[in-house]
């Protein structure tokens, strides 16, 4: 965690790229725990595409404008108001790590825009994906779009 308080100091030297509202602590945090929730275990790249599904819907007109707003929307991603994280594991430091540098745009996103995903090796092919174009399958996960 030391090494990317290091680095995130350096980049907010720089203010033209990281801007403070793009650091909100709350945003982070709710990005950080559905990362971990959805994703700990699966490989990095995989964390980084449930962060960019999130950012996606912050960013689409369909869903809620906040990063917050849009983890906490019922039904849509692991219920994370009925457990925890582990705040002093691995995992949970590393859902921090890609939640920040997801928001602040300095990974990319690996699902090309994907607004959606589910866990192919737990659950069949839900029906609402059906009607979605298959955009990437990393790790444990297959993310999904619309066409155009």
């Amino acid at each position: 965690m030391d090494t990317i308080i290091v680095f995130l100091a350096a980049l907010m030297m720089n203010s033209s790229y990281v801007h403070a509202d793009t650091l909100n602590k709350d945003e982070i945090y709710c990005l950080s725990k559905a990362v971990y929730h959805e994703s700990r275990g699966e490989p990095i790249e995989g964390q980084v595409a449930v962060a960019h599904v999130v950012l996606n819907r912050v960013n689409s007109d369909r869903y809620p404008s906040s990063v917050c707003d849009v983890v906490y929307e019922p039904h849509q991603f692991t219920d994370i108001t009925k457990t925890r994280p582990d705040y002093k594991s691995k995992e949970w430091t590393t859902a921090v790590e890609v939640a920040i540098l997801s928001k602040i745009g300095f990974l990319e996103d690996p699902t090309k825009g994907a607004k959606w995903y589910y866990a192919h090796k737990k659950v069949k092919k839900p029906s609402w994906a059906k009607k979605k174009i298959m955009v990437a399958k990393i790790g444990g996960h297959t993310f999904l779009d619309t066409a155009g």
